[in-house]
């Protein structure tokens, strides 16, 4: 069996190219802090954010990484359903039923407290076009309920972000992670943004100085360089391409794809359980996606270096090969 030395893990999204230079030593002033507080509410970081979104500071709000501010949101509105665009991020459903709520699957927001989009979709790759994002959020809002769009992966797909909808939508929530795109899973930090009024009403649940100071400053930082940001565009969207043509080659089927990684269906009869196990012995983690709705039968790689797609390539062509 072909085999290399370590692990390498596609089963992870984070952007292969940070964190950048000027993140890392944003994170190395900081530590000449860590024996103060950080800002309450992370407010130098909201602002930042604010600049770059052209939205008012005081519709940003900071979390400790966005699973924090997903849970929030769902103590805030749960209420007694709630809309999932299935299948997706799992954490949506999870945390919907840990405040008492019955997840529905997302048709429309008639008879919802809370919707949730992944834009771009985890694990699908999917960009749901602002228009049907917008027509969701205006059915929110006569129906006093919330739409919550999660867009952990839009700088990776270079689009208009929701954040655009959020002077005509006052029932839109845009969920913003720094964990993928500038490669700060270590630190978690997130922030969401919406309308002053939402926007107050879940920082109100949130603790005090839940953003650490490295965290702060590493976000501050990471937004401010874009040339970090145009690069890793290009490169993502370069090997995303590259990586899905591969795959075809070796015999899999990857679908189309804004995000940084790609849903890949397995051939006929593969159980991606048992691709994603083989994988593992050769030192290649993947997702196994059968646990989504609908998706027996596939796995989602994320695209790291040109050399490493290609190990993962070749590790892939001899498990379907060996059948």
């Amino acid at each position: 069996m072909w085999r290399f030395p370590g692990a390498l893990d596609f089963s992870s999204n984070v952007n292969p190219l940070g964190p950048s230079a000027a993140v890392l030593e944003a994170v190395r002033r900081a530590s000449s802090e860590v024996a103060c507080y950080p800002p309450p509410e992370a407010e130098p970081l909201c602002r930042e954010a604010s600049r770059a979104l052209g939205v008012e500071p005081e519709m940003v709000v900071a979390g400790n990484g966005s699973s924090e501010l997903i849970k929030v949101v769902c103590e805030a509105f749960a209420g007694a359903r709630v809309g999932v665009r299935e299948p997706t991020y799992s954490e949506y459903a999870y945390f919907s039923r840990a405040y008492g709520a019955e997840v529905v699957p997302l048709r429309g927001m008639r008879g919802l407290s809370l919707g949730f989009v992944c834009r771009p979709n985890n694990p699908t790759g999917e960009l749901v076009p602002l228009e049907v994002v917008e027509g969701l959020a205006r059915e929110a809002e006569r129906e006093g309920g919330v739409l919550v769009v999660d867009e952990a992966y839009v700088e990776f797909a270079g689009c208009e972000s929701a954040v655009s909808l959020l002077e005509e939508c006052p029932a839109l929530v845009v969920l913003r992670s720094m964990t993928k795109f500038y490669s700060l899973p270590g630190l978690r930090v997130g922030f969401l943004v919406a309308p002053v009024e939402l926007a107050g009403r879940i920082a109100r649940l949130l603790p005090p100085w839940r953003v650490s100071t490295p965290a702060i400053h590493a976000g501050v930082a990471a937004l401010r360089d874009r040339e970090f940001a145009e690069r890793s565009r290009r490169y993502i969207r370069r090997e995303r391409e590259r990586l899905g043509e591969m795959l075809r080659d070796a015999g899999a089927e990857p679908l189309r794809s804004r995000a940084n990684f790609l849903l890949v269906r397995l051939p006929r009869g593969m159980r991606s359980s048992e691709v994603r196990e083989r994988l593992a012995r050769m030192g290649i983690l993947v997702r196994d996606c059968s646990d989504f709705r609908g998706l027996e039968g596939y796995i989602r790689v994320s695209v790291r270096l040109r050399e490493e797609n290609e190990m993962l390539v070749q590790a892939l062509e001899e498990v379907i090969g060996g059948g």
